[in-house]
C-alpha cells in the first residue's frame, strides 16, 4: 500500500517554482463544490510532495496483518528468526493507532481482524498482556466485540476440511498445510491488490529466508497462485513436481477457494452452517441485511467447482436474510 502522505519530514519539499509549473498545467476553472475543492486540495498536496527531479517517492508497506501473520507462521513452523521477529514487533508497536488498535491503511479506522492478529502476534513474541500497549489494544478489541468478530477464513477452511474428511481422506499434515496457506494466501496484497495471487506466489518462492522446505514452499506457492482465477490441469501448473501428489494439493486448493468465496472483504460476513450428507454439501449463509451485493457474492458457484470436481460432491448454496439461525453441535 502506498501512502498518499508521508510522515512529516520524510521527504524534501520541492522548490515553489516546481510546484507552480505543475499547477500551471492544470485546469484552473473550478467551482466551489466540495468535490472540486477536494480535487484541488489533492492536486496541490501531490504537487507539494514531488521531488525537484520530477518524481514522487513514497514508502511501500502492507497493513499490519502481513507482519502479524509472518510472526504466527514462524511460530506455527517452530522456526523463529529472533532478530526478524524483534523488528516486526517494533513495527507493529509503532503502527498502533490512537484508538488502541490497528487499521488497514495509514490513518484509517480501527479494524477488528487486523487488531486481533497484531495483538496475538505480539503476545506470541513475548509481549506481556499487562504492558500498556497491550492493555490498550485488548480494551479496544473487547469494546468492539472481541475476537469473535474477526474474519473467519481459516476457520471456514478447516471446518470444511474436517467435515469432508471421509471424502478426501487427507491426514493431519495436509490440514496443517491448509492452515498455513490460509495465513499466507493473501500476502501478495502487500505488493498489488489486483495481481496479489501472482505476487504472493513470487514472494513465497523468492524469499529464501522463509523457514520452508522446498516441497512445502512449492505447495504454498501453488495454493497462493491459484486460490483465484483459472486452475490449470494437474501436471500443467509449473510448480508441483512429478510425484508430489498433485491430486491431494488440488483438494486443498478446492477447500481454500471455497473458503475464499465465503469470506468476503466487500460484504457483510454471514453466519454459516455446513451440512454434509452423502455426496451433497449444503452451505447455508444467513445475513442480517441481505443486500443484493452480499447475495451475489455468496452465491458465486464458480469458486466451488474445483471442490466438487476433486471430491465428487455437489455443493448447494443457500442465502437467507433477516432470520435467526440455530447452530447445533
Amino acid at each position: 500500500m502506498s501512502r498518499i502522505a508521508p510522515k512529516p519530514g520524510s521527504y524534501p519539499v520541492p522548490h515553489s517554482d516546481v510546484r507552480d509549473d505543475i499547477v500551471s498545467h492544470t485546469l484552473r476553472r473550478v467551482t466551489d463544490s466540495p468535490l472540486d475543492r477536494a480535487i484541488v486540495d489533492a492536486r496541490d498536496a501531490l504537487a507539494a510532495r514531488q521531488h525537484a527531479e520530477g518524481y514522487w517517492l513514497f514508502e511501500l508497506e502492507a497493513d499490519c496483518t502481513i507482519p502479524s501473520e509472518y510472526i504466527m507462521m514462524m511460530h506455527f513452523l517452530d522456526e523463529i528468526d529472533v532478530g526478524l521477529e524483534a523488528k516486526l514487533c517494533n513495527y507493529l508497536r509503532s503502527s498502533q493507532a490512537e484508538h488502541g488498535g490497528w487499521p488497514l491503511y495509514h490513518g484509517g479506522d480501527f479494524n477488528i481482524s487486523c487488531s486481533v492478529k497484531a495483538y496475538y502476534a505480539l503476545k506470541l513474541a513475548g509481549d506481556s498482556p499487562d504492558a500498556p500497549h497491550m492493555v490498550r489494544a485488548r480494551a479496544a478489541i473487547l469494546h468492539r466485540g472481541g475476537a469473535a468478530r474477526v474474519n473467519v477464513f481459516t476457520r471456514i477452511a478447516l471446518a470444511l476440511f474436517d467435515l469432508l474428511r471421509r471424502r478426501h481422506k487427507l491426514n493431519q499434515r495436509a490440514r496443517d498445510v491448509l492452515a498455513l496457506s490460509a495465513l499466507v494466501h493473501d500476502v501478495g496484497r502487500s505488493v498489488d491488490d489486483r495481481t496479489h495471487p501472482r505476487q504472493g506466489a513470487r514472494l513465497l518462492l523468492k524469499d529464501r529466508d522463509l523457514p520452508l522446505g522446498d516441497t512445502l514452499r512449492r505447495r504454498l506457492a501453488y495454493l497462493t497462485l491459484y486460490h483465484r482465477g483459472p486452475v490449470p490441469l494437474a501436471g500443467e501448473d509449473g510448480l508441483l513436481l512429478a510425484g508430489e501428489d498433485a491430486n491431494s494439493v488440488r483438494v486443498l486448493l478446492g477447500l481454500l477457494r471455497a473458503a475464499d468465496a465465503l469470506d468476503s472483504r466487500r460484504a457483510e460476513p454471514p453466519t454459516l452452517r455446513f451440512t454434509h450428507t452423502g455426496r451433497r454439501l449444503r452451505v447455508d449463509c444467513h445475513l442480517r441485511s441481505g443486500s443484493a451485493k452480499a447475495r451475489k457474492i455468496y452465491t458465486r458457484r464458480k469458486k466451488f467447482r474445483l471442490l466438487e470436481e476433486t471430491l465428487g460432491c455437489k455443493v448447494d448454496l443457500r442465502v437467507r436474510a433477516g432470520e435467526e439461525l440455530l447452530l447445533v453441535g
